[in-house]
Parts: C-alpha cells; sequence; structure tokens
C-alpha cells in the first residue's frame, strides 16, 4: 500500500469503529493508535462505558477474532493459554488452546486473577506466543490484549459494513515503524523517561523499556494525523498513557495529586521540547 492509501485505510478504520462507540473520538483513536503501534491497553473506567463493545467493533472492523476472559480469584493460568487433554479415541494428549489465541482479547477485571494467572499474559503480550508443558504455540498477528479493572458491562454487536482484513492491519502496523523521528526526539522521549526515575516525586520510575513503547505510541499517533514523521506534540500525548500506570508517585504527591497522569503532564514541562 502507498502512503496515501494508508491514511486513508485507517481513517476508514476509525469510522468504522466510531459507527459503534459513539461520542468517544479519543477513546477510539487512542486505542486504535495502541493496536497501530502493536502495544497493548490497559483501561480504567467506570462499568457499563463500552470497553466490551469497543474491543468488539476494533475486531469486526479488520475481520478479526475475539475472545474475552473474565478474571476471577480461581481463573488459572491454563484457563487462559489453554492445556493439553486426553483423547481416548487416538489414546493421545492433544493441545486445546484457551481463549489467548485471538486477534482481539479483552481481560476483564484483571486485577482480580491471581498475580499467577495475571502473567500467563506475559509470554503472549511479549513474544506473541504461548508456551505449554514445553511446548510453544504462535499466536496469529495481530495479537491486542485489552485489559480492564472493572466489571462487564453491557455487550451487543453491531453490524460494520467496511472491513478491513487482517493482512492490512499488520501491512499499517509495520508502516508505523517507518515513521520518521528525528534525533531531537529520540532524546526527548530519553530525557522524559530519565526524570521519572530522577524526580522526588516518584518512588519509583519507569524502566527503558517504556521508552521503547513512548516511542512506538507517538510514531502511531502521527500515523493518526496523517504524518510520515513524528513531532514533540505526539510524544506528549503518547507521555501519560505510556507511563502513568508504570510509576509509583511518592506519599506526598499522593496526597496532592489523585491522577499520576497529572504529574506526568506536569513535569512534561519541566524538559526542554526539541525545535
Amino acid at each position: 500500500m502507498q502512503e496515501q492509501e494508508i491514511f486513508e485505510k485507517v481513517d476508514s478504520f476509525i469510522t468504522n469503529v466510531e459507527k459503534v462507540i459513539i461520542g468517544k473520538h479519543d477513546v477510539v483513536s487512542i486505542a486504535i493508535a495502541v493496536l497501530l503501534s502493536e502495544g497493548h491497553l490497559l483501561m480504567e473506567d467506570v462499568p457499563g462505558m463500552g470497553k466490551t463493545m469497543l474491543a468488539k467493533a476494533l475486531a469486526k472492523s479488520f475481520a478479526g477474532t475475539f475472545r474475552r476472559i473474565q478474571f476471577t480469584p480461581d481463573l488459572l493460568p491454563s484457563d487462559v493459554t489453554g492445556s493439553y487433554i486426553y483423547d481416548q479415541k487416538t489414546g493421545d494428549f492433544v493441545f486445546r488452546p484457551g481463549p489467548i489465541f485471538a486477534n482481539i482479547v479483552i481481560a476483564d477485571e484483571i486485577n482480580r486473577g491471581t498475580p499467577r494467572t495475571q502473567s500467563s499474559l506475559l509470554e503472549p503480550m511479549e513474544e506473541y506466543q504461548v508456551t505449554v508443558d514445553g511446548n510453544t504455540f504462535k499466536l496469529e498477528k495481530p495479537f491486542f490484549l485489552i485489559a480492564t479493572q472493572n466489571p462487564v458491562e453491557r455487550e451487543g454487536t453491531y453490524f460494520l459494513p467496511i472491513s478491513q482484513t487482517k493482512e492490512e492491519i499488520i501491512h499499517i502496523q509495520e508502516f508505523v515503524k517507518t515513521i520518521k523521528v528525528d534525533s531531537r526526539l529520540y532524546e526527548y522521549i530519553v530525557n522524559i523517561t530519565q526524570l521519572t526515575r530522577e524526580s522526588d516525586k516518584f518512588i519509583l520510575g519507569v524502566s527503558p523499556r517504556a521508552s521503547l513503547d513512548l516511542f512506538r505510541l507517538s510514531q502511531a499517533f502521527a500515523l493518526l494525523e496523517k504524518r510520515n514523521y513524528a513531532i514533540p506534540d505526539d510524544v506528549k500525548k503518547a507521555a501519560p498513557l505510556i507511563l502513568a500506570h508504570r510509576v509509583i508517585p511518592a506519599t506526598a504527591v499522593k496526597a496532592e495529586k489523585d491522577m499520576p497522569e497529572e504529574i506526568i503532564k506536569e513535569m512534561l514541562n519541566e524538559i526542554s521540547v526539541p525545535i
């Protein structure tokens, strides 16, 4: 696909999803940007705001598969990844894939699951694969995990007339990686993440991996603006989304600010912006 065609495909993607998720342009744009940057999404919202519906709309918009996992204290890792079962007809153990084997997976109320079960998501998220009993199974791309920390809300299915193929989404994901990022913007991103580790506003700052995620989401935001290059505003938009849930605010700061996002936004004002 040519550059202009990719821009048009992304616009069509957003338009499709907004036929279902009405009045939430920013939420839809962020979700699509995260998908195109090959990241994953943590949604924190009150019940009934359409998180499951958003995941289904995304899946339907590119003819992808969708599965939902309700996290509970008794959910086991094998309930997520799948397990081997005994086939009485053949006398062999065969692998039965779990719900993680889908293009878009919503992990509902992920904080209700045990740490052991939560950790079963790490390999799929990072490696696009699942290992069970020493055997590795590849996940089909694209793979996009949406995690929530709220009870399940109402569900619904809607007809989305214009559907893109999974191959087109993968192609666009590859295009995101080609979005130009000036060396000064590289330094800007590093300075932002480094400040989270140096600032007394945080007990714990972000890891180097956060820099890579911030870099990639900034590229995706540039694509949504129909640019083949990233600018500081893309980084500023991406920074609170990427960093806020990865830091631990200091006690004194917690008393003053309820939202880590606001702390990150304030910190951005302390860092010189490349011109």
